[in-house]
């Protein structure tokens, strides 16, 4: 079949499914039961992707072998091991074919369709061997009251006062549970002090991202915690750095209204009589935003996550990268942004922005090789 028949068929772009053909791209496992779903010739396609998803013709998946996989794959391996397409599957278990694809991409199914399971699975495996497997379907008290506060401070619009003071409930009850996950994970790269600095904007995230029914909020808490950890540590930078920024930073930058005020850049002095800090503090400041611009061309994630604010005052000082960063047209500067700065997978990227993934990628592609200095770069492919 040619790109474009199996892209009307998965409803997926013919230059995404090209890409995969050709091997610039590894297909998602999404794409690959999309595939075996929809393409004809049962057979040849389950002999020729169901290897690709782990997934053995001759036998029904034990529970077991997935233990550190999410539920959706088991799920899905479940089904495709009974060689059934989803319309089947949904069939022989008594619901909506929706409910079939939804688990499967990752919503956590609920009692009853767990229950229907049973008509399916073979004698030697049970329902409850399933949730003993899966944390997600086991969740705590704590993991309860969790989601019903998110859901409850979700009900409000977001500007709506009475969901921020829902959120802040939400955080005070998340703190003592990130503190204890931050210091675990920066105990096990030897680094202790990064878990002060990733643990409150590890509840941030989960607060303002995590989908409840996808997943327990603590588990997400704890994902992100470590992808932070992993972040700094790759950064290579000095753990006060972050923090004195956090605490001090904006309000120094607040202060450089002095410099057009004054026509000259201000002393530390004049910047603490200004904000009422220690001049002290106003130079530690400074050197702290000072090494965060400084960055190789190798550091572009700790670049693009620290540079973003940086005044314009300060312009004579900045690196080349930086410059690049600046000159670059917004539309890319601002998916750059998203990708490396705030992390947004790419189906977050294409709701903010509104474009195909594939221009999102041709973007970044485009964008990361103007700042690493490409004399080709500035257009798109």
């Amino acid at each position: 079949m040619t790109p474009p028949e199996i892209g009307r068929l998965t409803g997926y772009s013919a230059t995404t499914i090209n890409d995969y053909l050709v091997g610039r791209r590894c297909p998602s496992r999404r794409f690959l039961l999309d595939l075996l779903d929809k393409v004809p010739l049962a057979d040849l396609a389950f002999q020729e992707i169901a290897p690709l998803l782990g997934i053995r013709r001759d036998e029904c998946p034990q529970p077991s072998r997935y233990r550190r996989k999410p539920l959706h794959e088991y799920l899905s391996a479940l089904r495709v091991s009974l060689r059934r397409t989803r319309d089947q599957f949904a069939a022989k278990l008594g619901v909506n074919v929706d409910e079939v694809i939804a688990a499967e991409h990752g919503r956590i199914p609920d009692l009853d369709y767990l229950n229907r399971l049973s008509r399916v699975l073979p004698a030697s495996i049970t329902v409850e061997s399933v949730v003993a497997v899966f944390p997600v379907l086991r969740p705590t008290p704590l993991d309860n009251k969790l989601r019903r506060n998110l859901e409850k401070a979700r009900l409000h619009p977001t500007a709506d006062p009475q969901r921020k003071i829902l959120e802040n409930a939400l955080a005070a009850d998340l703190v003592p549970e990130a503190r204890r996950m931050a210091l675990n994970a920066a105990w096990k790269i030897r680094r202790p002090e990064y878990a002060e600095e990733v643990w409150g904007e590890a509840v941030a995230l989960t607060i303002r991202r995590h989908d409840p029914q996808k997943g327990l909020m603590l588990a997400y808490l704890n994902t992100s915690i470590h992808g932070l950890i992993r972040a700094l540590a790759a950064s290579n930078r000095h753990t006060g750095t972050a923090t004195i920024i956090r605490d001090y930073g904006e309000t120094v930058r607040e202060a450089e209204v002095l410099f057009s005020r004054l026509g000259r850049r201000p002393s530390d002095d004049e910047v603490a009589a200004h904000t009422d800090l220690r001049a002290s503090l106003i130079g530690e400041v400074q050197r702290a935003r000072s090494a965060c611009v400084h960055v190789g061309g190798d550091e572009l994630d700790f670049l693009l996550q620290e540079a973003v604010d940086i005044p314009p005052s300060e312009s004579a000082g900045e690196s080349e990268l930086v410059r690049r960063l600046r000159d670059m047209p917004e539309d890319w500067r601002e998916i750059i942004y998203l990708h490396f700065h705030d992390r947004l997978p790419l189906a977050e990227i294409k709701t903010v922005t509104d474009l195909a993934e594939d221009a999102i990628l041709a973007t970044i592609d485009a964008a990361v090789t103007l700042l690493r200095g490409d004399p080709a770069a500035g257009r798109l492919n």
